[in-house]
């Protein structure tokens, strides 16, 4: 540490840039200091260091009582002049955010093109911004269900300190969001707001009531009379025999669909206004609010997204993105399952009816790997759209570890084999775990073919909880994997460059 205290006090002396090109020929064996990490703040210097197996925020300064007295950690001192070793908690992720305000989320509802790049593991968000800066795309760093807080034990607050702290480490100065994803209740709600998260995508497939897709159009006669007055009147009123006319395309609602859409949707509406006025009251505009239909196995056909999307506007829900249920198959980490061409005839309708009654953007959901259709999204849309990712990520980090470390994927993978029965009550999936080779007959070369093979890029996929939560896995896999850093942000960027270009994304002139 003495050493590192004498280096900084002549490097404290140059300017940002200079630091950080002095930083690139470090030769310390025991300390390493992120170059692209390297800020001025008052009259100290902040940065990520990483010291063995963790990382850690290192402050130096010529003042004890200055800029050092805002953060908490351990102090070290060397003839008048100071560092502070300081964890990276939310104490300290706190005061970053409130001195470099770039690494706080904010609202994307301006932004045309946005995705969502979830990290199950608190470690991509580096590769996530090497693939981003090179295009023209406004990212949300910070995406999180409860079902994968819950499978992985953090918080909402773990999941935005340690984007801070990444975001902090490359430099990364450009508008990114934070999402509380596919959250159903005001108790969860509060606990992304509180986190100081700046999406919620609002979940309402428990308010939905899909059966009624299924119904005869007597029995949807008989229902719809149950409705409360004002609620059929209203119903009739606007929609019974309506034509909806787009630049492109028209269509009619008749008076059974109508009857049928209530039945089905207008609970869930009403559910969506509540919680969105409760978080308007809460963050007035500063928060943006999805609205996901996509988890039910019926598809969202154009008469029920007017339908959804009308109600809302008419009701004064400010939204920036609707996530319908299209046609065939959005399974995790896959490509596309179905027929292409009806995806495009599908698709094609509930871009244009975005773009013809509302400013808001669709938004697909478990959106990763999904080449084949990724150019029709970007064309049909014109790139106006939100898309997530999540687990594909973990994937990528599955991979290194099949590399560097096979003797543990090999335990990874009997892990998942394992408990992949019990993984499947919380994911929709249909892969066929009797398909997978049998791992105990392959070399350790060949183990990484694993992470291109859909069976099991979906049994890994679901099964992280089980992983994660394994003691005799969970050390060596984090140790593994910061141990190979420079791989994982390499992986990540590759695999999310493949995305984005995919997509039709504009390349930044770097």
């Amino acid at each position: 540490m003495k050493n590192l205290l004498k280096k900084f006090r002549e490097l404290i002396k140059l300017s940002e840039e200079d630091i950080r090109k002095e930083l690139l020929s470090q030769t310390d064996k025991n300390i390493f200091i992120y170059p692209s990490s390297v800020h001025q703040a008052g009259d100290g210097l902040l940065m990520i260091a990483r010291e063995k197996k963790s990382k850690f925020l290192f402050i130096v300064s010529s003042k004890k009582k200055g800029i050092i007295a805002n953060f908490s950690g351990k102090l070290h001192e060397d003839a008048g002049f100071f560092a502070l070793k300081c964890p990276l908690s939310n104490e300290n992720a706190i005061k970053i955010r409130q001195l470099f305000a770039w690494t706080s989320p904010v609202s994307l509802k301006k932004k045309k093109t946005t995705m969502g790049f979830g990290d199950r593991l608190g470690r991509a968000t580096l590769g996530h911004i090497s693939a981003i800066k090179k295009f023209e795309i406004s990212p949300v760093l910070a995406q999180q269900s409860m079902r994968e807080l819950s499978l992985t034990g953090r918080t909402y607050t773990d999941v935005l300190d340690d984007v801070t702290f990444m975001v902090f480490q490359s430099d990364f100065r450009e508008d990114f969001g934070a999402d509380g994803d596919h959250l159903k209740n005001i108790e969860d709600i509060d606990s992304a707001l509180n986190a100081g998260f700046t999406m919620i995508t609002l979940d309402l497939s428990d308010a939905m009531k899909p059966k009624y897709s299924l119904c005869s159009d007597s029995e949807v006669e008989n229902e719809f009379e149950k409705l409360p007055f004002e609620v059929k009147e209203r119903i009739k009123e606007t929609y019974f025999n309506r034509n909806v006319i787009t630049t492109s395309f028209n269509f009619n609602i008749s008076k059974i669909k109508a009857k049928r859409n209530a039945l089905i949707y207008y609970d869930a509406i009403e559910l969506a206004c509540r919680h969105a006025k409760y978080i308007r009251k809460r963050k007035n505009e500063n928060v943006d609010i999805e609205i996901s239909i996509d988890e039910t196995t019926t598809p969202t056909d154009i008469e029920d997204h007017f339908f959804i999307v009308n109600e809302l506007i008419a009701k004064n829900i400010d939204f920036v993105s609707i996530a319908p249920r299209f046609v065939g198959e959005f399974q995790k980490a896959i490509d596309y399952i179905g027929n292409t061409k009806k995806f495009k005839e599908d698709f094609h309708k509930h871009a244009e009816l975005a773009r013809h009654y509302g400013t808001y953007k669709i938004s697909i959901h478990s959106g990763s790997d999904k080449f084949s259709v990724f150019p029709i999204i970007g064309e049909l849309t014109k790139n106006k759209f939100h898309l997530k990712t999540a687990g594909t990520s973990w994937l990528e980090a599955l991979k290194v570890i099949a590399i560097e470390n096979p003797s543990l994927y090999r335990v990874i993978h009997k892990k998942a084999i394992n408990s992949f029965d019990e993984a499947k009550k919380f994911y929709h999936v249909t892969t066929d775990i009797l398909k997978i080779t049998d791992i105990d007959s392959l070399p350790d070369q060949s183990l990484p073919d694993y992470l291109n093979f859909n069976e099991s890029r979906q049994l890994l996929h679901i099964t992280y909880g089980a992983i994660l939560n394994d003691k005799n896995i969970r050390s060596d896999f984090f140790q593994t994997l910061d141990e190979n850093e420079k791989l994982y942000i390499q992986k990540l960027d590759e695999h999310f460059t493949k995305h984005l270009s995919e997509l039709g994304i504009k390349r930044r002139e770097l």
